[in-house]
């Protein structure tokens, strides 16, 4: 059996777009071969294979090959696509947010996909997410961040809220950090602030780190031999979870499961 949260996360977050993990461009590029891997595209391009994931995953490898001006080049070209929000997170960008043409591609991708109040409040949250988590220090950024200005709500930052819980959640270190918020992630979840499944995940992966038993039935795992059936991490009170899973606007249980 495998434990598995409520929100099955969307594979974008960890996927390489095109062909995925067997593309031979992103294999080279994920071994450091950065010229054979801008090879592979630039031959694809030849042979009329070069569509918007083709773009971005040569846009990765040109950016850790120091082919700056090329880089954007191709960011741009995909500046219409969704793709283009994964790019203000994804690590092979890390080293060209320093060229002052990042800021104005940073803040046009936000106001065309993502538009909301405070586009450099986005743009922070995004530039955290895309630090390395060696030592945990994208969590401790991102939490002087919201001690200074407040947990993110979505009004204000747009899709850059979902992000972190979908990026750090299974982080032992956010966990500890997000125990603090958890009054005000659950006002933010009923405002509409925040997703509501990702407060509950959250809410019952905190409970589950000190050993206490669930609150809205997020954590479960799958019996693969009993026809899938999900065997939930104790609850703390099995009468009450839908009570609480509809005041913050969650469907009852039995209708999840369906």
């Amino acid at each position: 059996m495998k434990t598995y949260l409520s929100i099955i996360f969307v594979l974008f977050f960890s996927i390489s777009f095109g062909q995925g993990i067997l593309e031979p461009g992103v294999r080279l590029r994920d071994e450091g071969k950065y010229e054979e891997s801008i090879s592979y595209y630039l031959n694809e391009k030849k042979e009329g294979y070069w569509d918007w994931g083709h773009k971005y995953n040569y846009a990765k490898v040109l950016a850790l090959a120091g082919q700056v001006d090329s880089c954007f080049f191709y960011l741009e070209e995909n500046i219409n696509k969704r793709i283009a929000v994964q790019s203000l997170r994804d690590k092979e960008f890390i080293g060209i947010k320093e060229d002052k043409r990042w800021t104005t591609y940073e803040q046009s991708v936000i106001n065309k996909h993502i538009p909301c109040k405070d586009v450099t409040f986005s743009a922070e949250i995004f530039r955290i997410l895309a630090l390395s988590d060696k030592e945990s220090t994208n969590i401790k950024l991102l939490f002087e961040l919201i001690n200074k200005k407040g947990w993110p709500k979505q009004s204000q930052v747009g899709d850059a809220a979902s992000y972190i819980f979908a990026t750090l959640i299974y982080e032992d270190l956010f966990l500890v950090q997000a125990k603090k918020h958890l009054k005000e992630l659950k006002e933010l979840c009923i405002k509409g602030e925040i997703d509501c499944e990702y407060f509950a995940d959250t809410y019952d992966l905190v409970q589950k780190k000190a050993n206490k038993p669930q609150k809205y039935g997020a954590i479960f795992n799958i019996d693969y031999d009993n026809d899938f059936k999900r065997i939930y991490y104790k609850f703390v009170d099995e009468k009450k979870i839908n009570k609480w899973r509809t005041e913050i606007g969650l469907k009852k249980l039995e209708e999840f499961s369906d």
